[in-house]
């Protein structure tokens, strides 16, 4: 987790709960508004520390992502099956970079697209 003074500095807004309450089998999505965008990161930053789960279906695993529009989500979606195909076609060294197919060379993305 954050440190406890990051944890002080970090004000969070309008927590929601989304979607419709269900029968306890899955917990509904939370959304929260937070001060700056410096806060918003420190947390996506640390937000890997919050997995303690073994799997998905795991109860307390826990996941951040950040809120993207219809058409950002569409082209992520196109890009993750794009990114499949190519693994499927043995090419392990590609990525999604800034919303782009990136060649991965000697462990450092390269400016290659697709």
């Amino acid at each position: 987790m954050l440190p406890e003074s990051d944890l002080k500095e970090i004000k969070v807004r309008n927590p929601v709960r989304l979607g419709m309450a269900n029968s306890g089998t899955k917990p509904r999505l939370l959304r929260i508004e937070v001060d700056s965008e410096e806060s918003k990161w420190k947390i996506i930053k640390n937000a890997s520390r919050l997995n303690t789960g073994k799997d998905w279906s795991d109860p307390t695993r826990q996941y951040i992502n950040l809120d993207y529009t219809a058409k950002e989500r569409e082209m992520n979606k196109v890009l993750r099956a794009q990114l499949k195909e190519k693994k499927e076609n043995g090419e392990k060294d590609w990525r999604i970079r800034n919303g782009k197919l990136v060649k991965v060379t000697d462990g450092a993305v390269g400016d290659k697209k697709e």
